[in-house]
Formats: C-alpha cells, structure tokens, sequence
C-alpha cells in the first residue's frame, strides 16, 4: 500500500511571523525531539495554529541529526504548531494511530534522502511514496497493545534506575551538602589536590577489538570495547568535548578516548566517591568554545572544591554499592524487556 493512499501530510512553516496572542498553542521544532522520538522540551513561544496532526516526523537533520526522521505523537490535552522542520501526518480510520507510529518510526527507508548540499532533508514527495504491507485495524490494535504493555515495562524500569540515582545524590547530599556551593562549609583545597585530569587518546573504531573486554570510555559513557588497556583502574571519567559534565566510574582497567577527561592520578581519594563529587561539582560550569563545547583541565585544576576525609568517602561509597546491587537487577530486567521489545518491532514491521 502506498502511504499517500492513507494519509494527509503537511509541512510545518516558519512561524516568526505567525504569534498567537493568547498563547494558547505550542511551538514544535526538531530540537526539542530526542533520539528515540519523544518530545522532551517545549519552547516558550506561543504561535498561530496553522494545522494539526496526529503524528509527526522531524524532517530535517539541522540542529538534532540523531533525531532525523523520528516520529512522535502528539498530545491530545495541548495544541501544537510546527516549524518548518517538522511535518505532521493525519490518518483516516483505517489506521490505529499508535500503529502508525510505531510503523513509521521503525523504517529506515526515510533515512536515504540527501538534498546535495550534505544535509540530510526529507522532502513530502518522497515521504509519500513509501509503501507498506497493509493489516486489518483489528491486528493492528493488538499489535500496539503488545508495544505499549512492553514500552510501559521499558518506562517503569528507567524510573527505577533514575530513582536509584536520585537516592544516591540525595545520600551525598545529606553526608557533604552541595558541592558547588560548599553548603556545609566543609574545608577545600585545589581540584587538582583532589583529581588530577588528563586527556584521553585517540583509538579509532577500525583498531578496536571487540572482542575484547577493556572498555573504550568516551564523552558519552562505554562505546565499544578493545583488548589492550591504556590506563590501570579505577578511575573517572568525564567529557573533554562534546557532551561535558557526564561523569562515569569503573573499577576495572580502562580505555579512556580522546574526547574525554579521565583520572591520572585520583590522590588515594575513593574513585566512587570521587564520581559523584565530581558530577555534583557540574563540570559543565567550566567549558568554553564556541560550537562544540570544550572542557580545558587547566580551567577546572585550579577551582576550589571540598576535600573529604578517605574515612567518609568510603562510607558513602559503601551505600553506593548497595544502592548498584539492586539497580543490576533492574538493569538486567530492563535489557531483557528491550531485547523483547526490538524482537517484535522487527517481527511485525522488519
């Protein structure tokens, strides 16, 4: 079945000089829609409606590439308008509109269209074109009871992890008070008496092994794995480029990229102690450049920050452990419920 056959589809339009006076209508653009396809922030402009629609699709890779053509649905309880990045898809009843999205959500077909100039753009025509086997609307609501029943589970068991880690910064918290501002008036000394920083080094994914188990440790947490270790663990590590802030522990010994900070020499400090410092401390505070945002060790080595005696460090480490115990069996169950999940995406869309 050829998509045109069930569907309108509309672009959205550049709206600056569309502004709805009673703010009653909220503005979509594709940066605002996160990898997996959920809208995750809405921008305060208030716009004119110029249509709505059931579904919609990011159209254009500018300035979120990763969620080049997701698709989300929209919210019944808040009325949406759309910039020209987004457009917006209205089935007729042939269609379970959950269905649809999980249909179109799972196609890489959309993903192929270049315009010339290096950007990647969808184009109406060609989205209309996409074709399709057709099920009965009764196959197709059972279908999407089955993804929502796992989706729900998938949900639940990442509110489980983020409330595990909410525990845990509410413990060091209440042991050490905020590090940024010392709320405790704890003593400080140099970041760098605390954690000395260095840059991580290159190793390019075509002289990974992967069958190995060192893991290869980026801006971004675990990317892959290799056979040779650079650097002996434990250790910290946390974005140099790209995403900054991010801080991530491993007991074991460790690949760290070039696009990371990692520990050189933790000064006999508890490395998950130090993890947690160190995300609470937002390194973020610190970066500089324009365009990619940049982490210099030099700006952080210098600052001020709480120094700890090993005695606490480890008490607080201890709780962590406990708290990571249960959150490997909600991991585990979590995984388990994606592995499920993917397996039927791919069973009943390909």
């Amino acid at each position: 079945m050829l998509l045109k056959e069930v569907c309108e589809f509309r672009n959205g339009k550049a709206h600056e000089q569309y502004v709805d006076p009673d703010g009653q209508y909220i503005l979509v653009t594709s940066k605002f829609i996160s990898s997996d396809g959920k809208l995750y922030r809405r921008t305060n402009q208030q716009m004119t409606p110029l249509f709505r629609g059931d579904i919609c699709m990011v159209m254009s890779d500018v300035p979120n590439g990763k969620a080049l053509a997701k698709c989300f649905l929209v919210d019944e309880d808040n009325k949406y308008t759309l910039n020209q990045r987004i457009g917006s898809f209205t089935v007729d009843n042939r269609f379970d509109k959950k269905y649809f999205y999980y249909l179109m959500n799972r196609n890489k077909y959309f993903l192929s269209f270049n315009d010339g100039n290096g950007q990647t753009n969808l184009r109406k025509d060609d989205i209309l074109k996409f074709t399709f086997d057709y099920i009965p609307i009764e196959d197709q609501h059972s279908i999407v009871q089955k993804l929502d029943k796992l989706k729900e589970i998938i949900e639940k068991r990442q509110h489980e992890l983020q409330t595990f880690d909410e525990l845990i910064k509410a413990r060091f918290v209440e042991m050490f008070g905020d590090p940024v501002i010392n709320s405790k008036g704890l003593e400080t000394t140099n970041f760098e008496s605390v954690v000395k920083l260095q840059r991580g080094f290159d190793l390019p994914v075509q002289s990974r092994n992967e069958e190995g188990n060192v893991p290869v440790i980026g801006s971004n947490g675990i990317v892959g794995f290799h056979d040779t270790a650079k650097v002996i663990g434990a250790g910290v590590v946390t974005g140099r480029s790209g995403t900054i802030g991010n801080v991530y522990y491993t007991a074991s010994d460790y690949w760290p990229l070039n696009t990371s900070l990692f520990s050189v020499d933790l000064h006999n400090n508890n490395a998950i102690y130090l993890s947690w410092l160190l995300r609470l401390f937002d390194l973020s505070r610190f970066a500089d450049g324009t365009g990619v945002p940049t982490l210099n060790r030099n700006n952080v080595h210098n600052k001020q920050i709480i120094d700890v005696p090993i005695e606490l460090q480890s008490k607080f480490a201890d709780f962590v452990q406990e708290v990571d115990k249960s959150k490997v069996v909600v991991q585990k169950a979590l995984d388990e419920a994606q592995i499920l999940f993917d397996s039927l995406m791919q069973q009943y869309f390909g």
